[in-house]
């Protein structure tokens, strides 16, 4: 985890790209879990 926060301080030698697939895999994942989430709720308010 330190690697991570020590590139991402360095900035410039840091790829735009990367970092940008990194945000946007973090944006899947959670909208992922807030739909598992809110299809659980849905499915608890049937029974």
């Amino acid at each position: 985890m330190t690697e991570m926060t020590e590139l991402i301080s360095k900035g410039s030698d840091f790829p735009m790209e990367y970092m940008l697939a990194l945000i946007a895999l973090a944006a899947m994942a959670l909208s992922a879990f807030a739909i598992h989430t809110i299809h659980s709720i849905i499915r608890r308010k049937d029974k």
